[in-house]
């Protein structure tokens, strides 16, 4: 019997209906179910037993389904229920109503087909974690489907799925559905598509040049078995146990004969010089295991004529997998040619090398079908497709579907999030240059086009494909430009050498008062360099963290030295800034150009951005810029009079570098997520030179408004790692190089 080399992926959808009808059935359901949950089968699924090896149809086929339905809150169950298929199509009414259920009260429907496990038992299951337990054992699962003369062969495949509300995505998890919202007039309509727990493996053994197979002669030699099939597997997926390959024990392996006649079952080819072994087995993993103990494969006797001379007995093995195991509902197709005698010993075979692996999902058929409309079925490739640097995908997003599909943009789900972090809508004319293409047909490719976004922000589209059934699939485009800035809005500031916190008071020491004066001078840097009280260059601040305005007013915040509380205040006596940009922006690049190089800026012994002029050329490929809650220049309090050239604590670095290095060092910025959870950022440096280049080309002139990013560097000279650099962009008339500030950035790699 020929096999096809490959089998395409599609998946078996039964659709759960419960009683009602909905503008959105997949099915067009005529009458009433009484408030009955029903179960709709599809018309094409086979119940007969293939002659000789499993067909499509068998594979496909289903004897009876187990529904079981689970409170999601106490995982208790709530209704099980076993119903036999005897017919190829039509619906299957169960014995519970709808509204047997609590309103809007959250329910795991799980449904098995073809589970050997008697009803006694699964009538006994009292939880999920009951169900996650349960096992099934079929010893001559590798021979399902084939009849066999006194040998108990499997004629079923087993399955199993999680239901989920009809038109979502499919779950591939453990999901809660609603049975009942309490309207006795609605229908709530549940799909699930159904999970082989069985591997399928086709192996196909060619001739080699120097081989010529003469099974003809010796028609009683030529056989085969594999070694160490996993024969149990749990009866659910691991979607709701979380196992997808279980570490079986070697008694749950077994080793089993099939003398393979008539032979000409399994040749094929031009002349007979290939032959095709088909089996399955059940999940497993022999990782970090020995291969003689539980590695998989096949032993198999091909009888060759190898240099005029016959070998009946030719034993080779074949490893079944790559990756050390084997997945649900996977397809693995192993190609190998023979080009050399094997072993006349069955206990020591030849182990073939140079195996070609083929990996693919196994014959999964989309179906959703009553016994009037025929397939009705809609399927996308992705939900969310990502577009890198790029104004057209082509191939990337498939479809496949019961009829041809329409595309229709979301016009105003075509959109962007500024530097302020606002909802922008894209203007009608990039809306215009969008265009989206699918191929004819049922299914194919759609093709995306939209210009790259110049913007420097991500541009997020939305479009609906529909099929002439109604049915319809949102996808979500994400299109990413070469850089792209996101931000967030900050909270505080402090310093990890202050022992403090907005939060936490420590000492109790003020913000600005941390250290003892080791010199009554403020202008040498000692080491540590003088915090003087009455005029720092640095204090902590804080901002509202849920504000949603442009531009919020920053504090400095103090603790009261006499206070026993933990908690510290804004102080409204030193407004730093009335109006400030308070957001951390966030710089990803996706590619080089011929302005900067991407890479990693290197960290010298000190925990300092490295001073070298190649490493000033670099530009981290994600890194975020602290906001206006850490800026410091000299020229301002205690940093008055500090000059580039100085180092008086002869250590090499010049002051002004060390102590701002020293500041990005010790400088903490936080921010509070969507959960109100305070997210620190401690790993702050000084930028590389391209790294301010890049932050002054983005953020461009004051009158520039660009939409990712705001106006931040306004001085005229900035510090970097290996020295002032000049900001052309500047907006100060502190043209002297004792006015020299700094924005430190952290490396952002973890996207945090």
């Amino acid at each position: 019997m020929k096999y096809a080399i490959n089998i395409f992926t599609y998946l078996m959808i039964v659709i759960l209906s419960i009683t009602s009808c909905t503008n959105e059935d997949i099915l067009d359901i005529q009458g009433s179910n009484d408030g009955y949950i029903t179960i709709e089968i599809p018309q094409n699924l086979s119940v007969t037993k293939a002659a000789v090896t499993a067909s499509t149809a068998e594979e496909n086929a289903i004897s009876h389904l187990d529904i079981f339905i689970f409170d999601a809150s106490s995982n208790s169950i709530e209704h099980y229920e076993r119903k036999a298929v005897s017919e190829p199509s039509g619906k299957i009414q169960l014995s519970t109503r709808r509204n047997d259920y609590v309103k809007d009260a959250p329910y795991y429907v799980i449904v098995v087909a073809n589970s050997k496990v008697a009803t006694s038992t699964l009538s006994n299951i009292a939880t999920l974690n009951d169900l996650r337990q349960l096992q099934q054992s079929d010893e001559n699962i590798h021979l399902t489907g084939i009849s066999i003369t006194n040998v108990d062969t499997p004629s079923h495949f087993l399955m199993d799925g999680v239901a989920y509300i009809k038109g979502a995505s499919e779950a591939t998890t453990l999901a809660p559905v609603v049975l009942y919202d309490g309207n006795d007039g609605n229908d709530t309509n549940l799909s699930v598509k159904l999970h082989r727990a069985a591997s399928k493996v086709t192996i196909r053994l060619k001739e080699g040049s120097d081989v010529k197979y003469c099974i003809d002669n010796y028609t009683d030699r030529f056989g085969y078995y594999f070694k160490n099939i996993p024969y149990y597997t749990y009866t659910i997926a691991n979607s709701i146990i979380g196992n997808e390959r279980p570490e079986w024990n070697t008694e749950k392996l077994k080793s089993t004969y099939k003398s393979a006649t008539p032979y000409s079952t399994y040749t094929s080819g031009s002349n007979n010089d290939v032959v095709t072994i088909v089996g399955y087995l059940y999940s497993h993993s022999w990782e970090n295991k020995s291969f003689f103990e539980y590695g998989t494969s096949l032993i198999i006797n091909i009888p060759i004529e190898y240099q005029s001379v016959e070998h009946p007995n030719s034993f080779y093995q074949i490893l079944l997998s790559r990756d050390n195991g084997f997945d649900r509902n996977t397809h693995y197709e192993i190609e190998a040619t023979i080009n050399a005698p094997g072993a006349q010993d069955p206990s020591e075979p030849v182990n073939i090398q140079d195996l070609k692996f083929k990996v693919v999902d196994w014959n999964k058929v989309n179906v959703s079908i009553n016994s009037d409309n025929g397939p009705q079925f809609l399927q996308v490739s992705h939900d969310t497709l990502k577009i890198f640097n790029k104004d057209i995908s082509e191939g990337e997003l498939k479809f496949s579907s019961s009829s041809p599909i329409n595309v229709q943009l979301v016009a105003d789900s075509t959109y962007f999030y500024n530097k302020f972090n606002q909802y922008i809508t894209v203007d009608a004319r990039i809306r215009s240059q969008i265009n989206l293409t699918p191929d004819a047909g049922n299914n194919g490719s759609i093709k995306i086009e939209s210009p790259i976004p110049v913007n420097n922000t991500v541009r997020y589209i939305k479009f609906v494909v529909t099929n002439k059934e109604g049915i319809s699939r949102n996808v979500y485009v994400e299109q990413y430009p070469l850089v792209y800035v996101t931000n967030r809005q900050s909270w505080y500031s402090y310093r990890s050498d202050f022992n403090c916190t907005y939060q936490k008071a420590g000492d109790k020491k003020t913000s600005i008062d941390i250290e003892t004066a080791r010199s009554n001078n403020r202008r040498y840097w000692t080491g540590n360099y003088i915090y003087n009280p009455s005029s720092p260059f640095f204090v902590s601040k804080v901002t509202d963290p849920k504000s949603t305005a442009a531009y919020n007013t920053t504090y400095r915040y103090v603790y009261d030295s006499n206070s026993n509380e933990a908690i510290g205040y804004k102080s409204n006596s030193y407004v730093n800034e009335s109006s400030a940009n308070t957001r951390i922006y966030h710089i990803r690049i996706t590619s080089t150009s011929d302005e900067y190089h991407i890479g990693h800026p290197r960290i010298d012994r000190n925990g300092y951005t490295e001073t070298s002029e190649d490493n000033a050329q670099l530009v981290s490929p994600s890194f975020m810029i602290a906001s206006r809650l850490g800026t410091i220049r000299n020229g301002s309090g205690n940093l008055d009079g500090i000059d580039n050239d100085d180092d008086t604590n002869n250590n090499g670095i010049v002051d002004r570098r060390e102590i701002f290095n020293y500041h990005c060092a010790n400088y903490v910025e936080v921010y509070q997520d969507e959960n109100g959870k305070a997210v620190v950022y401690d790993n702050w440096r000084v930028p590389t030179q391209a790294e301010l280049q890049i932050i002054e080309q983005l953020q461009g002139t004051k009158q520039s408004n660009p939409d990712a990013i705001d106006y931040l560097l306004n001085g005229y000279w900035y510090m970097c790692s290996n020295g002032m650099v000049k900001n052309n962009n500047h907006d100060s008339s502190y043209n002297s190089s004792s006015h020299c500030a700094v924005r430190c950035v952290r490396d952002a790699y973890d996207n945090k």
